[in-house]
């Protein structure tokens, strides 16, 4: 009996949120936004990849552009 194989992920999909600055959302974002500084803090991430990483982050929780999350020293 032969076995069909297939690969299902969905792959890199950003979902924006309805609410982007609903608790959950906000709390998810500085999460993941603390383990980009942390790393920073390690020197394991430069400075040009944190503001990188704030500008994937911010478009994945939704942020729109001018949102204080998004403004970066």
């Amino acid at each position: 009996m032969a076995t069909k194989t297939a690969n299902s992920a969905a792959g890199n999909v950003i979902s924006i949120p309805a609410d982007p600055y609903s608790y959950e959302n906000l709390l998810m974002y500085h999460t993941s936004l603390s383990l980009v500084e942390r790393m920073v803090q390690e020197e394991l991430l430069t400075p040009a990849d944190y503001r990188k990483s704030v500008k994937i982050l911010s478009k994945k929780y939704g942020f729109p552009p001018g949102s204080i999350f998004t403004e970066i020293a």
